[in-house]
């Protein structure tokens, strides 16, 4: 599950690292970085995200022992 996870965050991570760089070095401006953390944010973690969940087996999305536990931390915070 977490190679799946990863999987599907790296390009994620790739972009945001991409973007940094940019304009790090001068190559974008800072009023740039707005728009790209935005399309990042809103249209490549979500699509990333479900393919990654599209191309998991359902056992291991349903695992009910993961589920019990991330649902009580969320609630426990």
């Amino acid at each position: 599950m977490i190679e799946t996870i990863s999987q599907a965050l790296a390009p994620i991570i790739f972009v945001t690292a991409l973007g940094w760089c940019a304009g790090r070095w001068g190559i974008l401006q800072q009023t740039a970085s707005k728009p790209l953390a935005t399309f990042v944010v809103t249209f490549a973690l979500p699509i990333a995200l479900l393919l990654a969940a599209a191309k998991t087996r359902p056992e291991q999305i349903l695992n009910l022992p993961y589920v019990a536990t991330l649902a009580s931390g969320l609630i426990g915070i």
